[in-house]
This record gives C-alpha cells, structure tokens and sequence, in this order.
C-alpha cells in the first residue's frame, strides 16, 4: 500500500483487518523510496532502488500529483515524506509504518518524520491527489 497502490482499499483487506480487530501493516509504503522526496520529475538519485532497479516507478509516477503534493507539503513545512507517513499514521487500522532506510540517516529521517498529522481536509486534499476507492477503513 502507498499513495498510487490503493488496492487494499478495495479488495476487502483493509475492511477485514477493522472487522477483526487488527491493524495493518502497509508493504512499500513510501513505493520505492518515490515519496521521500529526494526524486523529481528529472531527477533520480545515483545508487537508488529506482534509478537502478526499478526505473519504470519514477517513469510511470503522476508528477503533477507529486509535485502537488511536495507544495502541499511546502505550504505546511513539512517534507513530502512527513505528508506521507502522516497520511498513512492517521489512518487508525495502520499499526505502523515501517518505511526501508540503507543507511543510518534514513533511519532516522523516517523516525523524525513521524510526529505530523494531517487535518479531516488535509486528508482529503491528499487523497484528492492521489484519489484511492474512496473507501476508508477505520
């Protein structure tokens, strides 16, 4: 699950996750590293995940959408990856975010962006950029 892989929104597992009283654990929340802001529409960072072994993730992306959402961010000042992880922690059927870092600062950068979160239309501009089924577990 991440911002442009909502799937779980409309298969069932998220509302079966709220039925049974679980949370959920999204897989590649931050697609690749696409949502920590370090990649734009011309850039793609040597030595990483997408520009080495997953380039068609940046090809594909909806940059107007990103770019919209790195103002968004911008106008709060915050990072895209904090709009990101506090899109998903606001969510309470997600557990946690677990987001993968290489190296020791990422850890911590994901760590520290952590701690914002979104307003009901905070929410809703996000989900606007990055429209799911609607559905919203709970």
């Amino acid at each position: 699950m991440s911002l442009i892989a909502r799937d779980v929104e409309s298969n069932g597992r998220l509302d079966a996750a709220v039925s049974a009283g679980l949370g959920f654990l999204p897989f590649f929340p931050l697609a690749n590293g696409l949502f920590t802001g370090k990649f734009t529409r011309t850039s793609r960072p040597a030595g990483t995940r997408i520009a080495e072994l997953r380039p068609e993730i940046a090809l594909n992306a909806d940059w107007d959408a990103m770019e919209a959402l790195e103002a968004f961010a911008a106008e709060r000042g915050i990072t895209m990856l904090e709009a990101t992880l506090g899109w998903f922690l606001a969510r309470p059927v997600v557990s946690s975010v677990i987001a993968g870092a290489t190296r020791p600062e990422q850890v911590r950068q994901n760590a520290e962006s952590s701690t914002w979160r979104p307003t009901p239309d905070d929410l809703a501009v996000i989900d606007g950029l990055f429209p799911g089924t609607g559905a919203v577990a709970s």
